[in-house]
């Protein structure tokens, strides 16, 4: 009988403990972002700050635009890989239920950032001068406007449209 109730009680927290990692990694791969953009107007900047916008979409296709003084210029399109997609997802969920950190300081000669996130039929908006944001959230945007840089899969096309308003130069 002693024996019967400790593997009965081993058994269910065998059980629990596989329930509960199940969960736990649903909830690390089940993103439901479905598409990021992040714009930099070029603007504020005292030396040559680059005009250019990047969406990558649930899809993995890429849209980059390089205005003036960017590493590519004109307009440009292709796929992603899908890690690339599962990173994006990962540093810019964040952003939607924590926000842009900033600092208390401020440094003036920085152009603005826009971030568009589409999750679900939501949308999220922010615009921000990268002269108040912390280093770590910098990092996240500047990583990801760099991702055409590191691939050949982007092809240069006619035009694309971007739902960002600052990455055009005026």
């Amino acid at each position: 009988m002693k024996t019967t109730l400790q593997t009965l009680t081993i058994g269910l927290i065998l059980i629990l403990f596989g329930c509960g990692q199940s969960n736990k990694k649903s909830k690390i791969t089940n993103q439901t972002l479905n598409k990021v953009t992040v714009a930099f107007s070029g603007h504020g900047c005292e030396g040559e700050c680059p005009y250019q916008a990047l969406s990558v979409d649930n899809n993995l296709i890429a849209n980059f635009y390089g205005g003036p003084f960017a590493d590519r210029i004109g307009f440009y399109k292709g796929i992603v890989r899908q890690d690339v997609w599962d990173s994006v997802q990962s540093r810019f969920a964040k952003f939607i239920s924590n926000g842009i950190d900033t600092t208390e300081f401020e440094k003036t000669d920085q152009p603005f950032v826009e971030l568009v996130i589409n999750e679900g039929v939501k949308k999220y908006s922010f615009l921000k001068n990268t002269g108040k944001m912390t280093s770590e959230d910098l990092n996240i945007f500047y990583w990801f406007i760099r991702l055409p840089s590191k691939t050949n899969s982007l092809k240069k096309c006619d035009s694309l449209t971007f739902v960002t308003s600052i990455q055009y130069p005026y």
